[in-house]
């Protein structure tokens, strides 16, 4: 099948090495316990994408928080979306 355009593989959107998602902003001791994404367009060769995260809500008995997750291409249309949770455990001193 042809697309008249190289494709990225749509992973590649949330790629853990990709500094914008909620990778770089989890720290140490902190897990992803659920991740839900939705695929809606597909990344070309040399299209510019931007993350973005806004923290949904973050449970006041635990470390838990929900973050929704988001991929932009340079047109303003949305490539990937979806929701994770995380959960950080306390870090013993050294």
């Amino acid at each position: 099948m042809s697309y008249g355009k190289s494709r990225t593989h749509n992973f590649t959107s949330y790629d853990q090495r990709s500094t914008p998602l909620p990778w770089s902003l989890r720290g140490a001791g902190t897990v992803f316990s659920s991740v839900e994404l939705k695929f809606s367009k597909g990344v070309l060769v040399r299209d510019t994408v931007t993350g973005r995260v806004v923290v949904e809500s973050v449970r006041e008995d635990k470390p838990i928080c929900t973050l929704e997750v988001e991929v932009i291409n340079q047109k303003g249309e949305i490539c990937l979306s979806g929701t994770t949770t995380t959960y950080t455990m306390p870090l013993k001193k050294a």
